[in-house]
């Protein structure tokens, strides 16, 4: 009768360790695919902010004002250089990590 409460306990010890590593695969697969689709907003962000620069440099390229034209083109210009930056090492980050992760499976 030992025996056999022994042999339960053990099965459902092993039962019990198997579904935590499965909860723990589960987990971990969640956390990347949040990290992944975390760092894709961030691209997307960046493309809005990179077409909002866009659209200023060529609205202001076509004013009629030669002086509006001029501080919104220079503005336009550095914004740009700052945006790209900001982002560049970003966008490195991410090759990298898409890289490690290509190499580990």
């Amino acid at each position: 009768m030992l025996d056999n409460s022994i042999k339960t306990l053990n099965s459902t010890t092993s039962q019990v360790a198997q579904s935590s590593q499965r909860l723990e695969d589960t987990t971990r697969k969640v956390v990347a695919s949040s990290v992944k689709l975390e760092d894709l907003t961030k691209v997307l962000i960046y493309i809005t902010v990179f077409l909002a620069i866009v659209t200023v440099f060529s609205t202001s390229v076509s004013l009629a004002n030669p002086y509006a034209s001029l501080v919104g083109t220079i503005g336009s210009v550095f914004a740009l250089l700052y945006f790209l930056v900001v982002v560049l090492p970003f966008l490195q980050k991410l090759r990298r990590q898409s890289k490690q992760k290509e190499g580990s499976l």
